[in-house]
């Protein structure tokens, strides 16, 4: 990317600040169409709808509406079979709940048989007509399509992300250039005007090779040339390599188990067979991006922390990382907000830095397993000697709500604080009605928060 800064590492700040952006950014549109998809389901699938009303032919012998019965029957299922889909999630749940699943399921597969059984006889087999009419009408899965369309735009967005830290990795390690694999003829030499040049060349054609290989590569290039390993910035390390499987057949197998998907991506469980065609639903897709979003973040500032050595820079990267995970958990990013805030912090070289991703790190985790999880970690922070935002910050993660609200009064009055900072201590406290409920009283109506191009 082409700036005028001069000096390389405020260069590559600006890099990893806007391709990190766009990385996200691309990411957030993601979500946003699978949203749409997913609440668009009947429009972008009407047949789903048209399975009930199926127009049955006359069957010699068999009364209409006993095939338009069967044929009922078998739409009414699917309807169920959805409906039931929404209840328990499309996600993976607890074991108690894929029980609670498994038993609904059973029971519908139960009904229908017996539908099935009495409208069946010697001369008319309901179950076979049912699904021989459906399978003449049978529903195109463009929601699948979609979705799976949305997995492979994602992991090219992040094969361009990684595709600029290592251009990035060249640009302030030129020496890394020096390779006996690589050589120049006389011809090569003279297209270009200068050594500044054929090093940019040089540089770019590394880039290219290595993006033409696999993610496996791609990884052990990562800790040959710039010691981060896969379990460093994943936040899991077998999800996140499944993905880029997954991706892989998608492309090249039409979403069909291959072996080699079963090499790469050893922590599937339980392992499907080969041939078995794997789609894409949301509750995936929305793994998916977290596995990815996490993955790309780390990723990008373990390489500009690792290379960066001013101060200065170092500095503002620090000051916008911590910017974006405060951003995540507004938007309730809770499981890759905490697995960034607890990486990041280890990049960090200024106490205000790590402390600032302490308090992230301490707001997801309450967020997800509760207070009881940093109660004691929390309780022994010093506040003392502090500003009286952390002293307010404190007593909001221990859900000391009057004592919180009474400094976050006093610095709005002051001037200290903004209204809109006062809301985001939602991030903080268990109860967020309660807070919300003080803010209305004391000041009117909430501030409408917008997102940036960082949130996620």
């Amino acid at each position: 990317m082409t700036t005028s800064h001069t000096d390389p590492e405020l260069t590559a700040f600006v890099t990893y600040k806007q391709s990190l952006e766009r990385f996200q950014d691309a990411l957030e549109s993601i979500r946003e169409i699978a949203d749409f998809a997913a609440a668009n389901k009947e429009s972008i699938e009407p047949e789903w709808k048209a399975t009930v009303t199926i127009e049955a032919p006359d069957i010699a012998g068999v009364p209409a509406e006993r095939t338009r019965s069967a044929v009922a029957a078998m739409g009414e299922y699917i309807k169920a079979l959805v409906a039931v889909g929404h209840e328990f999630g499309l996600t993976e749940g607890s074991p108690a709940v894929e029980e609670a699943r498994k038993a609904a399921v059973a029971e519908l597969n139960q009904k229908l048989d017996q539908k099935f059984t009495q409208l069946s006889d010697e001369n008319f087999d309901a179950a076979s007509y049912a699904s021989q009419m459906l399978s003449m009408h049978a529903p195109r899965r463009r929601t699948g399509v979609i979705l799976s369309s949305l997995l492979t735009s994602a992991v090219g967005d992040f094969e361009v992300l990684f595709s600029q830290m290592v251009g990035m990795y060249f640009a302030l390690r030129p020496q890394a250039l020096s390779s006996r694999e690589l050589q120049f003829s006389w011809e090569d030499i003279r297209q270009f005007d200068s050594i500044e040049e054929l090093r940019s060349f040089h540089a770019d054609r590394q880039v290219e090779q290595l993006m033409w290989k696999g993610f496996d590569d791609w990884m052990d290039w990562l800790e040959k040339k710039m010691k981060i390993k896969l379990s460093d910035v994943a936040l899991d390390s077998d999800a996140v390599a499944e993905v880029f499987q997954r991706r892989h057949i998608i492309v090249h197998n039409g979403g069909r188990v291959s072996r080699q998907y079963l090499l790469k991506a050893p922590g599937v469980s339980p392992k499907p067979a080969i041939g078995v065609k794997l789609t894409v639903n949301k509750g995936y897709l929305e793994k998916a991006l977290d596995q990815l979003f996490t993955l790309g973040t780390l990723l990008a500032s373990s390489v500009f922390f690792k290379l960066a050595t001013g101060e200065g820079v170092r500095g503002q990267g620090e000051i916008w990382l911590t910017s974006l995970t405060h951003n995540m958990l507004l938007n309730n990013r809770w499981e890759p907000a905490l697995r960034i805030a607890n990486a990041g912090s280890s990049l960090f070289r200024t106490d205000a830095g790590r402390l600032a991703m302490r308090l992230n790190s301490w707001a997801a985790k309450k967020k997800i397993h509760g207070v009881n999880s940093i109660k004691a970690e929390v309780e022994r922070w010093d506040t003392s000697a502090l500003r009286d935002d952390y002293r307010m910050s404190r007593l909001a993660l221990l859900d000391d709500f009057d004592g919180a609200w009474e400094i976050a009064k006093k610095l709005l009055m002051a001037g200290d604080m903004t209204r809109q900072e006062v809301e985001e201590l939602s991030i903080l406290v268990s109860d967020e009605e309660e807070l919300e409920a003080c803010l209305i009283a004391e000041f009117g109506d909430l501030v409408e928060r917008k997102s940036t191009s960082s949130d996620q």
